[in-house]
């Protein structure tokens, strides 16, 4: 009885004046429990009030998978996972080298490896993990710890019972993202992009100076039950040969994969190379490492412009359609090159020379055509224009073609 009050008395002085670390904000809470010792705590949260006494708790690294920090039971003291000179060196591997560490979680395998100590016991209080793994799932510690020396002594067998992770920690990241497309051009190789060579100008709003962004679905490692939450473009402006930062969104909460760069400051500039990249998080908060950026140059001047190309309305089943190939371009350069697709199987295209000053045609101007549709339906109508820099913009639009019915002819009927 004598012996084991003074063993009382010590544990008590070493909780009062033992290590100590953030137990609530430390990542490992719960308990294990050995038929010899009873229960150890992982973190002092397990316990009401007794991070007033002693704010303890283990940790683990969501980076590295690194161990640190201290568990403690009432009848053997502090158990240091924290590689320092109190715990010294494990007597075996694994990391009984130069390692900063004394226990590992593998984030590829999930096993967790390695050695901790009962300090109270010195040399003959290490504990090792054997056959003990995080689940992703379930975010729990499963497995054994042993401790026994070859004089016949330590506690045995400590088993993992109710060990618990945060969510944080276990959650694997996002997969990295990968950039697909700039303004609808298909990115193929992650160089150099000319968005300034062609701009579509059908669906969305985009220009060389407002390119739309677009990346892959997500993908998360941890299964379906986790979605993206958010994503965050940056973009950087090659400057004198160095890459720099000119724009960093905040995090957009969106679970799309396209992002239009329009009504930013700083806005693009032509004739100027940049780069992006993206990152997406899930729905627990971990962020995706960034994409591996995918480089693109404005073009040295503005794309031809295209007004509305087709009528509004209805046009008449075999009557005559005027429409409309107005274009203009930036001074010093003409129209060297135009194409309609009239939607029901047909084409015109051709040379054309455009006025810069007046904004009217040289020559005969089939930019605005006469087409007649044969049929009813609805065409997509498409006009692409080049001009002489070898900068092209192609405009679509639908028409409805219905045949027109008369109104019946009013005539008036004497009787009889």
């Amino acid at each position: 009885m004598k012996h084991l009050f003074l063993l009382t008395l010590l544990l008590a002085s070493v909780f009062a004046i033992g290590p100590a670390t953030a137990g609530t904000n430390d990542t490992v809470s719960g308990w294990a429990w050995a038929d010899t010792v009873g229960w150890v705590s992982f973190n002092c949260t397990n316990v009401t009030g007794e991070c007033d006494r002693s704010n303890y708790g283990v940790t683990i690294d969501p980076d590295t998978g690194k161990f640190s920090g201290y568990a403690w039971s009432d009848n053997i003291g502090w158990v240091s996972f924290t590689r320092d000179a109190t715990m010294g060196t494990p007597p075996a591997a694994p990391f009984n080298g130069s390692e900063n560490y004394s226990a590992l979680w593998n984030k590829t395998t999930n096993a967790v490896t390695g050695w901790a100590k009962i300090l109270s016991m010195g040399n003959g209080g290490w504990l090792q993990f054997r056959s003990a793994a995080i689940d992703p799932a379930t975010a729990r510690i499963s497995g054994w710890m042993w401790n026994g020396n070859s004089d016949g002594t330590g506690i045995g067998w400590v088993e993992l019972r109710s060990v618990q992770v945060a969510q944080s920690v276990v959650n694997l990241p996002p997969t990295i993202p990968i950039i697909t497309e700039i303004n609808n051009t298909a990115v193929t190789d992650g160089t150099i992009i000319d968005t300034g060579k062609t701009e579509l100008a059908t669906i969305e709003s985009v220009t060389a100076l407002q390119p739309k962004f677009s990346w892959s679905p997500f993908v998360d490692p941890n299964g379906t039950s986790d979605v993206q939450q958010a994503y965050q473009i940056a973009v950087e402006e090659l400057v004198n040969g160095t890459w720099t930062t000119l724009y960093t969104s905040d995090p957009i909460e969106n679970s799309g994969n396209a992002f239009l760069y329009s009504g930013i400051i700083p806005a693009l500039r032509y004739g100027t190379t940049y780069r992006w990249k993206v990152r997406v998080q899930d729905n627990a908060g971990v962020w995706s490492p960034y994409a591996e950026p995918v480089v693109f140059t404005t073009p040295s001047q503005a794309l031809p412009q295209l007004s509305e190309i087709a009528p509004a309305g209805v046009a008449d089943t075999g009557q005559t359609v005027q429409l409309n190939g107005a274009v203009i371009v930036p001074e010093g350069t003409t129209v060297t090159a135009w194409q309609w697709n009239f939607g029901d199987g047909t084409t015109l295209e051709g040379q054309q020379q455009y006025d810069t000053i007046t904004g009217s045609p040289t020559g005969t101007n089939y930019i605005a055509p006469n087409h007649t549709y044969t049929a009813d339906g609805t065409y997509t109508v498409t006009l692409t224009v080049t001009d002489s820099a070898g900068y092209t913009t192609t405009r679509q639009m639908t028409l409805a073609v219905q045949k027109n019915v008369p109104l019946p002819v009013w005539r008036r009927i004497i009787p009889f």
